[in-house]
C-alpha cells in the first residue's frame, strides 16, 4: 500500500477551495423537525439550524488551521520510596510533594488530624447513596 495520508493531503491541498466552501456551508446547516403549532395544535415540519453539524464543521475548520490537539496525558508518579531511610528535612519535603500532588490525600489527612485532636476514630468521606423505599 502506498502513502495514503500523503495522497489525501495532496488531494485536499489541490481542492482546498471546495473543502473550505463545504465546511463553511456546513456551519449554516439546517434540518427539518416536527413541531406542534400552539394555535391550531397540529404538527408541522419546521426548518431549524443543525447545531451538531455546525459545531463539527467549526471544529474541522479549527483543526485545518491549527492542527489537531494532542491528547492530554496525565503524568503518573511513582512514590515507591522507603521513608524510614530519609532524614527529617527530606521526609518533610516528600510529604509536602505528596500532599500537593494528591488533593484527596490532603483532605483525608486533615480529617485524620481533626479526629486525632478530638480523640475520635478517623473516617474517610463516603459518597451518599439514597434509596427510596416503597410504602407497604
Amino acid at each position: 500500500m502506498s502513502d495514503v495520508r500523503g495522497r489525501l493531503r495532496t488531494d485536499a491541498g489541490e481542492h482546498y477551495d471546495r473543502v473550505l466552501a463545504a465546511l463553511l456551508d456546513a456551519t449554516e446547516a439546517t434540518r427539518i423537525v416536527k413541531a406542534t403549532c400552539p394555535h391550531c395544535k397540529k404538527r408541522h415540519e419546521v426548518e431549524t439550524r443543525d447545531h451538531a453539524v455546525a459545531v463539527k464543521a467549526a471544529e474541522a475548520l479549527v483543526q485545518l488551521g491549527h492542527g489537531k490537539q494532542p491528547p492530554k496525558v496525565e503524568e503518573e508518579i511513582d512514590y515507591d520510596v522507603d521513608v524510614s531511610k530519609m532524614d527529617a528535612e527530606l521526609r518533610a519535603a516528600f510529604r509536602q510533594r505528596l500532599l500537593r500532588d494528591n488533593p484527596k490525600l490532603q483532605e483525608w489527612l486533615k480529617n485524620v488530624e481533626a479526629a486525632a485532636e478530638a480523640d475520635l476514630r478517623p473516617t474517610i468521606p463516603q459518597p451518599k447513596y439514597t434509596k427510596k423505599r416503597k410504602a407497604r
